[in-house]
């Protein structure tokens, strides 16, 4: 009977082992095999017999060859139960991966024999391997776009930060145990309020998660976070998970502040060009009718003399101003020549030194030799002079350091690298640094604007930095100002270098003014301006030349028709009814192509000097233009009397 059992039993052990999915195998003390399951090439491509009377080991992935001999050795040492995992090389040269239990059991008589459970778990491992290959792609990624990622467990109040998540912060992955007010400590003050209202809104269902605030990491360092999220719910509705990312978009934001500046200047030059020709023109008629007035005065030694002197002044002043409004939103009065960077800074330092108060320390760093920029002179000047100037008038009343840094930097490195400038390989960066007041947080947001200022009255206009930033641009530069309150201020313009092996023409010296002579001539005077037109006319007639005056393009060109000889030359104003200057070149020009003509113009978006001298204009002026440069341009058309 108790054979009968014995045999039964083991009937059933044989069923329950051959009946399951995984392989059952049986060794001796030292891992031979004596009894092995149906399973076994579905498990490891290995029929029974192909195993039975070999040591398991032997099936072994070479680099798993030492996980056998440990699994022996904790058995002889006495264990019981131990899984492990391991590869073997299946009769197809693959790997798979096994998972192994065994358990030692030890019969009468000391027999000892070690029953193992063995399953494939070759798909396990390679979805594992997946997703560590993904989790690596991601990191990667969010590196790559500086984008941190962030899963709040609302249920169990446990909150997680990917490792880019830390960075971001400033921290190493794992440093610390993230938390929600943790992640406040970092949120800017003010910003702080605005981001818990997103947030609640989000938990409260009302609005999606997405939020821009300004970051201050442990360490000082300033970033802006554009973070967005998703609730999770649960059936009934509640919120049990909150998932989302966060990016650093602090270039992103120094961009679109580049471009809104730009867009501010960009109005400020339409608006400007709208009103430059008259005002230009009236201008050009009281400065003019001063000169024409000192003139007489002088033949008559008149004590008023001293008066007019102040009304030139003030229409000196007046046309700069005029000129640096214009210099918004255009660029089509830059004359752009090869530029040695470091001629031009010593200059103004030069210009200036005098200027500068005896307790401010002046430092220049400029080597002998650096590329050369494709500039305009008198513009990358005016730019110098404009920094170092309020530098100096930050430092005036405690006096401190002026450092002034011309350095060649390759783009990569450059501090203002961004897309206008990636194009080119190298950039030539000036710094204007100063000791002195600074400038506050919120005056540095508008230190662009035009006619922004935090000077004393009469002390600026308010367009030194905002005429410097839109040079800058249309030199296709960059342009940066940093900070802080009573430690001083950072301006840092950075240009692109021009390749010394193109070609360009140097820089032409400016014509010298022309000393008092009476000309011969008759001259064709088409202005629309009537009072400007007498000025001019009264001028020219008194430099021996016979003029002609027509107020309108049209009714010019109809007496020119009829008499094309009568006329030396033609000085014409561009913007006029009915026909415009230029409008009227080219119609003269079809019928005289060799006629000199002179243009003037208080502001013109269709003509430049460039552009008029392919038409055939032969002298381009801008208003209000001094009668000595009119008189000297009509005799470099016609020839020196």
């Amino acid at each position: 009977m108790n054979k009968d059992i014995s045999s039964f039993n083991q009937e059933i052990f044989k069923l329950a082992i051959e009946s399951s999915n995984d392989l059952t195998t049986i060794t001796d003390a030292i891992g031979v095999a004596v009894y092995v399951s149906p399973q076994s090439n579905a498990i490891t491509s290995y029929d029974p017999d192909e195993i039975l009377g070999k040591n398991l080991a032997a099936f072994l992935h070479p680099e798993d060859a030492g996980k056998g001999r440990e699994a022996m050795d904790v058995f002889t040492a006495g264990a019981q139960l131990q899984h492990f995992e391991y590869r073997i090389i299946d009769k197809d040269g693959e790997t798979r991966w096994l998972s192994q239990s065994s358990n030692r059991v030890v019969f009468e008589e000391n027999e000892v024999v070690i029953q193992n459970t063995i399953r494939n778990i070759t798909q396990q491992k390679q979805n594992e391997q997946m997703l560590v290959d993904a989790n690596a792609s991601l990191a990667m990624a969010q590196e790559v776009a500086d984008i941190g990622s962030w899963d709040w467990n609302i249920v169990e109040g446990t909150l997680s930060w990917s490792d880019m998540a830390y960075r971001q912060f400033g921290l190493r992955p794992g440093e610390v145990v993230p938390t929600y007010e943790l992640f406040e400590s970092f949120v800017h003050p003010d910003d702080l309020p605005v981001v818990n209202g997103h947030v609640q809104s989000a938990l409260d269902g009302r609005d999606e998660y997405l939020v821009d605030a300004r970051m201050i990491n442990p360490d000082g360092r300033a970033w802006v976070m554009r973070a967005q999220g998703r609730v999770v719910r649960d059936a009934s509705g509640k919120a049990i998970r909150f998932v989302g990312t966060q990016q650093n978009i602090i270039e992103q934001k120094k961009l679109e502040a580049q471009l809104l500046q730009a867009q501010k200047l960009e109005s400020l030059g339409t608006l400007a060009g709208g009103i430059a020709h008259d005002f230009n023109n009236m201008l050009a008629i009281i400065m003019g009718n001063t000169e024409l007035l000192t003139s007489t005065l002088i033949k008559e030694k008149s004590s008023g003399l001293r008066y007019l002197e102040k009304i030139k002044e003030a229409g000196d002043r007046s046309t700069d101003l005029s000129k640096q409004i214009l210099t918004f939103g255009r660029n089509d009065g830059a004359q752009l020549q090869p530029l040695d960077m470091r001629l031009v800074v010593e200059e103004a330092l030069q210009l200036l030194r005098a200027t500068i108060p005896t307790n401010i320390e002046i430092r220049l760093d400029c080597a002998e030799n650096y590329a050369r920029v494709l500039a305009d002179k008198t513009q990358i000047h005016q730019i110098i002079v404009n920094l170092i100037t309020n530098a100096f008038h930050a430092m005036e009343e405690k006096g401190g350091l002026l450092e002034v840094v011309l350095k060649e930097l390759e783009c990569g490195t450059c501090s203002l690298v961004a897309p206008p400038m990636k194009s080119h390989e190298a950039c030539l960066q000036l710094t204007v640094r100063d000791t002195g007041c600074g400038i506050s947080p919120a005056h540095l947001e508008r230190a662009f604007d035009p006619f922004f200022t935090t000077k004393d009255v009469g002390r600026g206009t308010g367009l030194g930095l905002a005429v410097a930033f839109s040079i800058v641009q249309n030199h296709g530069g960059l342009i940066e100002i940093d900070s802080v309150v009573d430690e001083g201020t950072v301006v840092k313009v950075c240009l692109p270098v021009i390749d010394e092996n193109s070609e360009a023409n140097e820089i032409q010296e400016q014509p010298t003014e022309a000393a008092v002579r009476e000309g011969s001539g008759n001259i064709l005077l088409v202005e629309d301006e009537a009072s400007l037109a007498a000025v001019f006319e009264e001028f020219l007639k008194g430099s021996g030349y016979g003029v002609t005056v027509c107020t309108d393009g049209t009714a010019a060109f109809e007496l020119f028709q009829k008499e094309p000889n009568r006329f030396d030359l033609v000085l014409t104003d561009q913007a006029m009814p009915n026909m415009t200057g230029k409008q009227l070149s080219q119609k003269i020009l079809k019928i005289r192509p060799e006629l000199p003509i002179v243009l003037a113009t208080g502001y013109s978006g269709v003509v430049s000097d460039e552009n008029a001298d392919a038409i055939g204009i032969r002298k381009y002026l801008v208003k209000p233009v001094r009668l000595n440069v009119l008189r000297q341009a009509i005799e470099d058309c016609l020839g020196s009397p």
